[in-house]
């Protein structure tokens, strides 16, 4: 009799402590797939973005969370679309291949800024679209970048497009760490992605696999980089519309500028290789002398030490494949080699720069 009590007893205290370990695994399990409201405490918790109420909502609230997540469309047409600024540390914003579509405020505000103090942020598969109105800002008016990304440390941006900005696309500003990797940047009013100034110097970048296309100057502007990587990207009919005067171009002192798809103005460590930069043409340039790679714009001081530009294919440019601006100097480290040109007005046009072939430099 007592080793049947025995026997259940036991028997008693297995089921309990399988139902105790099935419970925890179900518990756990649901917090993990749970999607809690903004404003949860859980600092392991995913924020659901529905609309653009809970968008706001997610950024406001984004140090409780590890993931910020679209679960659909998001469209704005008011004074909603100005967001709050992203300040968080370890966060992914996940657009799931969704799109975010301002109707308005472009002009007024960023339509996602990453602010100082935010680390290790990661934004990926989102589609960020400012719509064609027809309407871009000339640059001396006071507009926003659609991104804006300042004083952070290591962000990433991974399959992100952003398009119809009306000033600038992204800009980059006094940041350690970034990466740009198989996005695009379409059809930008101004410059399509900017890192700078040179007073607020980004370090530790890398653009890589994406496309820029259609915008109205440079494609991809750095003008304030310390060790940096420009690979396999795809560059086309960048620079199709002038918008600035009083440049270092080809034009004149008054005319509307000419210059580059790829400006590379004020850097040091820097390798640009690899990249496809394919049909330069302005149609309302002074002279349309458009570019594949223009270099340099420092006030006659010599800039881009220790910076490599090997093995891009530039073709098809109304102007040179790579070229300095007048009165401008490139520092004596800069070295160009091993690049396919093909049907630009000219090849390469820089005085006094080290150039050689056949990986022998």
């Amino acid at each position: 009799m007592r080793n049947r009590v025995q026997h259940r007893l036991i028997l008693s205290a297995v089921v309990l402590c399988a139902l105790g370990v099935l419970l925890a695994w179900l518990l756990a399990s649901s917090t993990a797939l749970a999607f809690p409201t903004p404003g949860s405490m859980s600092p392991t918790a995913t924020c659901a973005i529905d609309d653009i109420d809970t968008l706001h909502q997610c950024l406001r609230t984004s140090p409780q969370y590890e993931r910020l997540v679209f679960m659909r469309d998001v469209t704005c047409r008011d004074a909603s679309c100005c967001l709050p600024p992203l300040r968080a540390p370890r966060l992914i914003l996940d657009g799931q291949g969704h799109r975010f579509i301002r109707m308005a405020q472009q002009r007024a505000c960023s339509a996602l800024e990453i602010a100082p103090g935010s680390t290790e942020i990661t934004v990926q598969h989102l589609t960020v679209d400012e719509q064609d109105d027809g309407v871009v800002c000339q640059p001396e008016d006071p507009c926003a970048a659609s991104i804006w990304v300042h004083g952070a440390h290591d962000i990433r941006f991974d399959a992100v497009a952003l398009m119809h900005a009306k000033g600038s696309g992204l800009v980059v500003t006094g940041t350690q760490g970034f990466t740009f990797r198989w996005g695009s940047i379409l059809r930008a009013g101004l410059i399509g992605l900017y890192i700078g100034p040179p007073d607020q110097v980004s370090q530790n970048i890398v653009i890589e696999y994406n496309l820029f296309a259609d915008t109205n100057t440079n494609g991809l502007a750095l003008q304030g980089v310390r060790g940096g990587l420009v690979q396999h990207n795809t560059f086309l009919r960048n620079h199709r519309h002038g918008m600035f005067h009083l440049c270092g171009g080809m034009g004149g002192k008054n005319d509307i500028c000419d210059g580059g798809q790829l400006g590379l103005f004020e850097a040091e460590h820097l390798t640009v290789r690899h990249n496809t930069i394919l049909y330069g043409n302005c149609d309302n340039c002074a002279s349309n002398q458009i570019g594949g790679i223009e270099l340099v714009i420092n006030h006659g001081l010599p800039t881009l030490a220790q910076t490599v530009i090997t093995e891009n294919i530039i073709a098809h440019h109304t102007g040179p494949g790579i070229y300095l601006n007048r009165n401008e100097h490139a520092d004596s480290t800069l070295t160009v080699f091993d690049n396919f040109l093909l049907d630009n007005r000219w090849d390469v046009l820089i005085p006094r720069v080290k150039r050689c072939g056949r990986g022998r430099c």
